[in-house]
């Protein structure tokens, strides 16, 4: 049984441990490199428009990082384009939680919008403190400890009360980052999407000439509920509604190039 326990966490520690590629088709790392800079350089010489779309065709081509979103975001802002700004932003926040910069901006930008951010819970605010990427790296090193120790119990009998203390605290740990590993994974489940191209209407069924149930202004963060051919039901606080997929750009999980 012993046997059979750590080879089921062998197995499992590499493959919560596996990080996710992209495919950066079309750019060499030292062209994305000088591309980067080059956009830098633009926005500099407050040539927003030009910096925007190397950003961009760096995003669209895989190369995505907190760097490029956060900058993309800011170019975007600087031309006005101030819904695809807190997009760039928010896109960013999922990879990057915790950086003051980041959550000023996106707080300035959905001022200026005037677009609506939902209400967060206790439970939110404690579990995204992290990203969803930093919870499986911890859940990966918690599994590592575990499977070290136990190997160790089963080997040096003499030390059995103190490594099985040990044990315990790594079983613990392991709960602890795979709760926040899994709370993230709820959160897809339900992704939010921001709003785009002006105030859209959210509409009572999937229809253009449905009847109007509220209204949401370009940036506003909705949650995406459900999906019927061109249309989002999306929710904030206690309002749901339908709205057209054009005016809705999920933020995350993307596929750079979509959108």
């Amino acid at each position: 049984m012993r046997i059979r326990m750590l080879i089921m966490l062998a197995c499992l520690a590499p493959w919560v441990a596996r990080t996710e590629t992209t495919d950066n088709a079309g750019l060499t790392q030292a062209e994305a490199e000088q591309q980067f800079f080059a956009a830098g350089a633009a926005y500099k010489d407050k040539e927003y428009a030009r910096a925007a779309a190397d950003y961009k065709s760096l995003l669209d081509a895989g190369f995505v990082s907190v760097e490029t979103l956060f900058n993309y975001g800011n170019a975007c802002f600087k031309q006005g384009d101030v819904d695809d700004a807190v997009l760039a932003y928010r896109r960013a926040w999922y990879l990057a939680p915790r950086d003051p910069d980041l959550a000023a901006n996106l707080r300035f930008a959905l001022q200026t919008s005037g677009g609506i951010e939902p209400e967060r819970s206790t439970l939110f605010r404690i579990f995204t403190e992290f990203s969803w990427l930093e919870w499986r790296a911890a859940t990966s090193v918690a599994l590592w400890i575990l499977f070290i120790t136990a190997g160790l119990w089963l080997v040096f009998r003499r030390v059995h009360a103190w490594l099985g203390n040990v044990m315990m605290i790594a079983m613990v740990l392991v709960l602890l980052t795979a709760s926040g590993w899994g709370y993230w994974a709820l959160l897809l489940r339900s992704p939010e999407g921001v709003m785009t191209g002006g105030e859209v209407t959210a509409r009572f069924a999937p229809m253009a000439d449905a009847t109007p149930a509220f209204s949401l202004p370009a940036g506003s963060i909705i949650t995406i509920l459900e999906e019927n051919k061109d249309w989002y039901r999306v929710g904030t606080g206690d309002d749901t509604g339908w709205v057209p997929k054009t005016n809705c750009k999920q933020v995350y999980p993307w596929k750079p190039g979509a959108s």
